[in-house]
């Protein structure tokens, strides 16, 4: 089923949050372990309400063939000496347009597509 099908059968059953919000922290896992895995293998084209209330739609990846270099955190390569607190609710990409690291919030996330070509 569709997100916008399973959306509108959210609503009509009174259900107050998103799919993901209204998952269990297993199923909240699960869908973040398979987002990451699509964003790892490619561009992953991905739709989501930003912060200001707007619509975004994101050419996003963690590919570190697609990445470059230098663009690539030691973070990621290594274990940090500084550890930042992670917010499993936020995924932090590399935005494949603007060339510069981004981030959305897993919640907001209106549609995801994916160009198998």
């Amino acid at each position: 089923m569709d997100w916008e099908k399973q959306e509108t059968m959210r609503l009509l059953s009174g259900k107050p949050g998103t799919v993901y919000q209204e998952g269990s922290e297993q199923d909240r896992q699960n869908y973040r372990k398979w987002l990451k895995s699509m964003l790892q293998n490619g561009v992953t084209n991905v739709t989501f309400v930003k912060a200001d209330g707007s619509l975004r739609t994101m050419k996003a990846t963690l590919d570190p063939v697609v990445i470059p270099t230098p663009a690539i955190p030691t973070s990621l390569l290594t274990e940090s000496k500084k550890e930042k607190t992670q917010n499993d609710d936020v995924c932090k990409v590399w935005d494949t347009e603007t060339n510069a690291w981004r981030s959305f919030r897993y919640d907001r996330i209106k549609s995801i597509t994916i160009d198998l070509g």
